[in-house]
């Protein structure tokens, strides 16, 4: 079912699996920073109203992912309350899988979450992985 619609992302949701998809749309890359956190924020309210437990993000064409200020709300307003909603995994495919030195390290934070966090460069593999 979908949820949201704009021009620059949309929200869908299967009530049965508990799980929410959401695609980024080309169109999107001309937006500032207030109107990225607006379209984020219908992550977030869709999350609180339905019990959500996968998120399925399609970010292959979010363009912002050099940007200080977005980055600093995603980690400190944003992920928190995904975590506080429930989710328990939250997937995100992208063009490619940039290798980290954190790869194999595991935070206490995140032992203590109960969300865990993926990144996928193919829409199958993350849903598999979902599932």
């Amino acid at each position: 079912m979908n949820l949201y619609s704009s021009p620059y992302s949309s929200i869908d949701l299967d009530k049965e699996s508990k799980l929410m998809s959401v695609q980024w749309h080309k169109e999107c890359s001309g937006l500032g920073e207030d109107a990225v956190i607006e379209e984020l924020s219908k992550i977030l309210h869709y999350l609180k109203e339905y019990t959500i437990s996968y998120v399925l993000v399609d970010s292959r064409n979010y363009p912002f992912r050099s940007n200080e200020n977005l980055q600093r709300w995603i980690n400190f307003t944003y992920m928190p309350k995904v975590i506080d909603f429930g989710v328990l995994r939250y997937a995100l495919v992208v063009n490619e899988k940039l290798a980290s030195i954190f790869e194999d390290f595991q935070d206490e934070d995140d032992v203590e979450d109960d969300l865990a966090v993926e990144y996928f460069t193919d829409t199958e593999a993350a849903l598999q992985w979902i599932q």
